[in-house]
């Protein structure tokens, strides 16, 4: 799920939590937080991708975009660019 650069720590944690991110990519490589996470949930499984919305009408919201639609996506991107 991206996370902005300027999130604090608390929202950068708090996101690592609810998406059991075994992961994290930044400027500076890849970590590996396979031991911090408890294991994902069954749906998180097929998850390729998760975006969080503004919550602009409240709390964000992360809508999720499984494998194949995140491929049709970038087809898609690539075919524009």
């Amino acid at each position: 799920m991206p996370v902005h650069i300027a999130s604090t720590a608390a929202t950068q944690a708090g996101v690592a939590g609810l998406t059991a991110a075994r992961f994290a990519v930044d400027g500076t490589g890849v970590a590996d937080r396979r031991a911090a996470a408890a294991g994902p949930p069954s749906a998180a499984r097929r998850t390729a991708l998760v975006i969080s919305t503004s919550g602009s009408t409240g709390l964000p919201k992360g809508v999720v975009l499984g494998h194949d639609r995140l491929i049709r996506k970038l087809d898609a991107l690539d075919a524009l660019l």
